[in-house]
């Protein structure tokens, strides 16, 4: 099974000019999205990243877990750093408490 953590390597065809990827690539990057990102919608907090205590993650009773996946409709500001709505944040682990369990794409302002 491949995770997020894994890397995937493409094969371009064979055919330098042709810039095409292989079908069996293709379904090998869709199957490591597919299995590394859980969406679970949009985190409405002002002052905090989720915590397994909101309910809002894929895991027994709403806990967070690794790749699960939220958009900010609020600006955050957590653990020092400040994240404009419509950043995405992916939990890197289970049960995340502190930024560094984050990987936060943010949004421009």
């Amino acid at each position: 099974m491949i995770t997020y953590t894994d890397k995937v390597q493409l094969t371009p065809n064979a055919n330098p000019a042709i810039n095409v990827w292989r079908a069996d690539d293709a379904n090998e990057v869709k199957a490591v999205v597919n299995a590394s990102l859980h969406w679970r919608g949009v985190w409405t907090g002002t002052t905090a990243l989720p915590v397994d205590a909101d309910a809002l993650g894929s895991g027994s009773a709403g806990a967070i877990l690794a790749g699960n996946t939220f958009v900010f409709s609020n600006n955050v500001s957590f653990g020092g750093s400040f994240f404009p709505a419509k950043s995405i944040a992916v939990a890197l682990q289970d049960s995340p408490t502190t930024l560094s369990h984050w990987s936060i794409l943010s949004a421009q302002t």
